[in-house]
């Protein structure tokens, strides 16, 4: 099932919607059903990009989660009501926009299935982010979670894709060195 009205994003694809379903699955199984922050959405969202919850309002495993969901969902679908208009993941379309591309002589289904995989690697990386995060805050008696605390895209720039011993693509050339 789709959150979003497809028609309203169109250059979202069929690719997009494997790679949120990636992301939707591991959610699940790093922190269950996601739904479980539900009541916290109406109770302290006080900005529009950030959470600020005292310790005692909320336990490390929910602030570990509900900051992996702004993260990778975005501040808006991670903290709209139910009923509001969603968008695609906003953190997944810029792991995907600062991913490697694909080199010509890698079929799709390979690419595809390597892709899924970085991306089920740095969901974990940025839920152990995450707690690590939580436990510092904790120690100071107020969480302050923003999406920006832990970035998707640049997690989607640690992969490199090396084909034998030579990068598939070469690197971006400086353009203060081409005098």
């Amino acid at each position: 099932m789709v959150d979003w009205a497809r028609d309203d994003w169109p250059h979202f694809h069929d690719d997009f919607l494997e790679y949120e379903q990636v992301l939707k699955q591991v959610g699940r199984d790093l922190f269950g059903d996601t739904c479980r922050i539900a009541p916290m959405r109406l109770r302290v969202p006080d900005r529009y990009d950030a959470i600020v919850a005292h310790t005692r309002d909320m336990d490390a495993g929910h602030a570990t989660a509900l900051g992996w969901s702004m993260s990778w969902y975005g501040f808006w679908r991670t903290c709209a009501p139910e009923r509001v208009h969603r968008m695609p993941a906003l953190g997944l379309t810029g792991w995907l926009a600062h991913a490697p591309h694909r080199p010509a002589e890698v079929s799709t289904e390979h690419w595809r299935a390597r892709m899924c995989a970085w991306l089920a690697q740095d969901l974990e990386k940025s839920a152990w982010i995450w707690s690590r995060i939580v436990l510092f805050m904790r120690g100071r008696g107020k969480y302050l979670l923003h999406a920006q605390l832990v970035r998707p895209s640049e997690l989607a720039q640690q992969h490199q894709y090396f084909q034998g011993n030579t990068l598939s693509m070469p690197p971006m050339k400086n353009p203060e060195n081409q005098r």
